[in-house]
């Protein structure tokens, strides 16, 4: 992965971050910058392990547009070379910085902007301070945008004579509708990051001290999920712009298609067979399970886990508010039965949905055992089981329950009748 002074890269499992790494100017953009960012970006295209980018500055600010002290337009007029021998200097030269401007442009920053849009891989953009100019254009250029509270957005550019660039003048009619993007552009209004919400420029805005796992959050979520569907969704709706429903329509079409025939499909299409009835039975048929108030969070013979909030009527001691032993067991019971579940789709993968649920209303506890018990306290607990024997007719589990601290409360065991 290209590493550079310019920004900070880092990969957690399949997901890359990359950090606009100029805070004493706000990342505001350099050729460098630019250039280092399309590079990482090529980068993570081509590399496999990476499924999810995640996008965000480093300090107070997301990136405040064009670095003006560095640009082309650092001076509105000609500028006169005080020798013979002192070349013209592209970047301050300004009888030919329109010229120079457009090929910055074309060949430094539309790059970047036309790569996010056209990479393979979800992007989300973290907006964590000021987006101006070309910075909002950035910002823009993602496919799920997420801000804190206290960033802003701001179309600065006619405070200095210029018009939107960087695909500004693409994205903002597209999301916030051609009204109000004229009005943005034109009058240079900072636009609050809760207004940017409300009216349709940003996917969520969470509290300040929260965006950092809330964006780490969504970027595992996206890098779990099917990355050659969100590939062709991108292109999809990359396409759909200046389209009729008729082609867009037939488009949709060839590209399910292709979406149908990834092994991305075939592989959720199985989990959803196998497994959704498990949950929709243990969570919704089980009218003890909700009275618990148990929900799944995984489900898999090798690591089942269940979840509960602690709640009054759940106390055993009402002393010191710990949770009953009743429900304890009786979690453990649920959680190692769900377990067996899953057990029972992964044993019989060919076997219709309907073949399955029959076979899971033959599941019955036989034998139930606790072997080790502490005062049940915390705010929500997991519930975790795993499958250590399946047979014709006999399964077998163990169980833990933990609290919200980690804290280890209960194991035990379990044996099933599955036929």
């Amino acid at each position: 992965m290209t590493q550079s002074q310019n920004l900070l890269i880092a990969q957690d499992q399949a997901l890359l971050t990359i950090r606009l790494n100029r805070p004493s100017v706000l990342n505001a953009m350099t050729d460098d910058l630019m250039r280092d960012l399309d590079a990482a970006l090529a980068d993570a295209q081509s590399d496999a392990r990476v499924r999810a980018i995640l996008l965000t500055g480093e300090g107070r600010g997301f990136c405040a547009g064009a670095d003006l002290a560095a640009s082309a337009l650092a001076s509105s007029t000609p500028t006169h070379p005080s020798s013979a021998d002192a070349a013209p200097n592209a970047l301050t030269e300004s009888p030919s910085s329109a010229p120079n401007v457009a090929d910055k442009l074309r060949l430094v920053f539309n790059p970047v902007i036309q790569r996010m849009r056209e990479m393979p891989k979800p992007i989300i953009t973290s907006v964590n301070g000021i987006a101006a100019g070309a910075g909002m254009s950035l910002a823009m250029a993602g496919d799920i945008i997420i801000c804190a509270e206290s960033a802003s957005f701001l179309q600065a550019f006619t405070k200095i004579g210029l018009i939107p660039d960087a695909g500004s003048t693409w994205f903002l009619p597209r999301l916030v509708g051609d009204a109000k993007a004229r009005a943005l552009v034109m009058l240079a209004e900072k636009l609050p990051a809760k207004e940017a919400e409300r009216i349709g420029l940003v996917y969520k805005v969470v509290p300040d001290a929260d965006l950092a796992a809330e964006s780490l959050k969504l970027g595992h979520f996206l890098a779990s999920m099917p990355t050659q569907a969100y590939a062709l969704i991108k292109e999809a709706m990359n396409q759909s712009h200046g389209a009729s429903l008729s082609e867009q329509l037939d488009r949709e079409a060839a590209l399910q298609a292709k979406a149908a025939n990834t092994e991305d499909c075939r592989e959720g299409i199985t989990a959803f067979l196998e497994k959704r009835p498990a949950i929709l039975i243990f969570e919704k048929h089980i009218t003890f399970n909700q009275l618990l108030g148990l929900s799944v969070l995984q489900l898999r013979s090798d690591q089942t886990q269940i979840r509960f909030d602690m709640r009054s009527d759940l106390v055993g001691h009402f002393a010191y508010g710990r949770l009953h032993g009743g429900v304890i067991s009786a979690t453990l019971d649920a959680t190692g039965g769900c377990a067996v579940m899953v057990g029972i789709a992964d044993k019989h993968p060919g076997e219709s949905a309907q073949q399955v649920i029959a076979r899971f209303s033959k599941v019955g506890t036989i034998d139930l055992r606790i072997d080790y018990l502490r005062p049940g306290l915390g705010r929500h607990f997991v519930a975790s089981a795993k499958v250590t024997r399946i047979g014709g007719r006999i399964a077998s589990t163990q169980m833990e329950l933990h609290n919200d601290e980690g804290l280890l409360l209960s194991t035990g065991a379990a044996s099933y009748i599955v036929s």
